[in-house]
């Protein structure tokens, strides 16, 4: 979606440059980085209800926080509509770029990942509290937490979905037993019964 506004000389997404994912996704969770979020470009968007219903949705009437759609979660996205603003190519390009040379110098590209695993607790960052119980260099089965960035948890080698799953409660429990925080998941678990997620409280 970035590119092909910057294709089109159209501005308001670059911050949003390299998150993976989908559209509907980036909506249902408010993708942002780098004082962007999905949202503030949002005019509207096509959702069907649990009633099989089809509604469109101002973006005032979401409810949008950080990293959180609440009104979008029990709905499936089908269209979305954004405002975005003439621009400059080049410039909007060249936007686009810086934002690539943050993510490179500060995150663990080289390895696949899900992106950012915890939310900011309130106040604070969850990198700095991984990084105060030792948690970087973390390894569980092929799932490890990287020295570059502690709160995007890597595929070091051929991690499997438990492993990610053990290497985030360890993680949680460690900060939970040490701060008293316990840290909120970004990423959202398919196919469990259960929370996959929980800890010790």
């Amino acid at each position: 979606l970035t590119t092909f506004a910057a294709f089109h000389e159209l501005s308001g997404l670059e911050p949003l440059s390299g998150i993976p994912g989908s559209v509907g996704g980036g909506l249902w969770m408010n993708a942002g980085a780098y004082g962007g979020e999905i949202s503030n470009a949002l005019i509207d968007v096509d959702v069907i209800t649990p009633n099989d219903e089809m509604i469109t949705l101002q973006a005032a009437e979401i409810g949008f926080g950080y990293r959180s759609a609440p009104v979008l979660q029990d709905k499936v996205i089908l269209h979305s509509r954004f405002k975005l603003t003439r621009g400059n190519k080049d410039s909007i390009y060249s936007e686009m770029r810086r934002v690539w040379r943050l993510r490179r110098e500060k995150q663990p590209l080289e390895y696949p990942s899900a992106g950012s695993i915890f939310k900011r607790p309130a106040g604070d960052y969850a990198g700095r509290l991984i990084e105060a119980v030792n948690g970087k260099g973390v390894r569980i089965g092929g799932a490890m937490v990287p020295h570059k960035h502690a709160g995007i948890f890597i595929n070091y080698d051929h991690a499997t979905a438990e492993d990610v799953v053990q290497l985030i409660r360890e993680i949680r429990q460690r900060v939970y037993d040490k701060f008293g925080i316990l840290l909120e998941n970004e990423v959202k678990p398919v196919g469990f019964k259960n929370d996959p997620f929980e800890i010790k409280s």
